[in-house]
């Protein structure tokens, strides 16, 4: 079976992960399929979060651009502050 691929992108208020929020997530699937998620106030970051980690569990590989040192730590510092287990992203094959 094919690895399924998924490319990431992600846009927030700030460079940092503990002083910026997530505002949107751009994927795009190998199959075409491309999705935007946002949080269009702070307060929606969490719901966010948590609808990013379980989509992502449908792939076997991520895909960024500048990921390895801006997309995955601020993610995964975002997910840490509310709660949530950012292994849904640090278990991916990832290509940066």
């Amino acid at each position: 079976m094919a690895a399924k691929i998924v490319i990431l992108d992600i846009e927030t208020t700030s460079l940092e992960g503990d002083a910026g929020v997530l505002v949107g997530v751009g994927l795009m699937s190998d199959a075409g399929r491309g999705e935007y998620l946002e949080a269009r106030r702070t307060s929606e970051e969490k719901s966010l979060l948590s609808k990013l980690s379980k989509r992502l569990e449908s792939f076997d590989v991520l895909v960024t651009w500048n990921g390895r040192s801006f997309d995955i730590p601020f993610l995964t510092t975002r997910l840490m502050k509310h709660g949530l287990d950012p292994r849904s992203i640090l278990r991916k094959s990832h290509i940066d």
